[in-house]
């Protein structure tokens, strides 16, 4: 009979992303058929992270240096330099204060002061007058904000608010308001809570 045997000379596979939205944790898939994954390692502006998924990050936006190193149970090592790209945008604000909250970078008093005119600007998203204006209000609770928030993550909001009033004032409303769904209940009946009832007469028109 014959015997073959495999030799695993490559590195394992990589699949990163090339850009996040700031609330959403930096994942990687890694995967190796022969050995299997020994090892990864990977540096995000110089910070190391053994982990294939970093939940506990809030990075500026813009782009960051990312380096991953892998290897596998063969001793094949695989590296990968890139520039990642992190986005903000007012449906995913929330989330990014949510999170702060959590991590313990913010206060639960200062969350609520900022939380409350970003509602309003979330509420219009579309409309860039009000919303910049309701950003304006955002900045002045940040930046009055003199305890109970980290320095950076201070530095991260001001950031924010000032790349998406920017948005708003040359005319990119829809870049800065981010993805909207709708949700339609179709027939008659009780409506599910979230969600327009669309009827044979119904005519519908976005306030966009």
């Amino acid at each position: 009979s014959m015997v073959i045997t495999l030799v695993d000379n490559t590195a394992p596979n990589v699949t990163y992303p090339e850009s996040i939205m700031q609330s959403e944790p930096y994942a990687v898939e890694i995967t190796d058929d022969l050995s299997g994954v020994d090892k990864v390692k990977i540096e995000i502006n110089g910070k190391t992270y053994n982990t294939t998924e970093i939940d506990d990050l809030i990075l500026p936006i813009g782009t960051h240096d990312v380096s991953i190193t892998v290897s596998d149970k063969a001793g094949n090592i695989g590296e990968i330099s890139y520039k990642l790209t992190v986005k903000i945008a007012v449906d995913d604000f929330s989330n990014v204060l949510s999170k702060a909250n959590l991590l313990g970078l913010i206060n639960s008093a200062n969350y609520d002061k900022i939380i409350a005119p970003l509602n309003n600007v979330l509420a219009n998203r579309y409309n860039a007058e009000k919303a910049a204006a309701y950003l304006d209000t955002m900045k002045s609770e940040v930046e009055a904000a003199s305890s109970g928030i980290n320095a950076e993550f201070k530095d991260i909001l001001l950031s924010n608010i000032a790349y998406l009033k920017n948005l708003y004032l040359s005319g990119n409303a829809n870049e800065a308001a981010g993805a909207t769904s709708f949700k339609f209940d179709f027939g008659s009946g009780n409506v599910v809570e979230g969600y327009t009832q669309v009827l044979t007469t119904t005519i519908y028109t976005p306030q966009l």
